[in-house]
């Protein structure tokens, strides 16, 4: 991983609340929400649907990657989310409905491009 001074590695301390959400959840996601609660993040990246409610319910704001994308296109970080869209699908494999697709686009003011 290059050098990236805003980037900090961290691992959750609380080992038995990872054990726990381990049960319903994958490693990552168990690993993240935990983390997320330690440090009193102000959301969580998360894009699976059980990772999400189980973040919810435990007070926690999950954002996907397209949430993500949607605010860095609004910040003028990127200038199109299309592009960015296609290549989660093709080069990640990356799931998304068509509807869902329709949606962010508009919401990114792409529709019809």
């Amino acid at each position: 991983m290059r050098d990236l001074p805003f980037v900090k590695i961290r691992s959750p301390q609380d080992r038995a609340a990872v054990h726990q959400l381990n049960q319903m959840l994958g490693p990552g996601e168990a690993e993240a929400i935990v983390l997320a609660e330690e440090l009193r993040a102000e959301a969580i990246l998360i894009d699976e649907t059980a990772g999400r409610a189980i973040a919810v319910q435990r007070g926690l704001r999950p954002l996907g990657v397209l949430g993500i994308l949607l605010r860095a296109k609004r910040r003028g970080l990127v200038r199109e989310v299309s592009p960015l869209l296609d290549r989660l699908r093709s080069e990640l494999g990356f799931f998304l409905s068509p509807k869902l697709v329709e949606h962010v686009l508009r919401q990114a003011g792409e529709e019809g491009l």
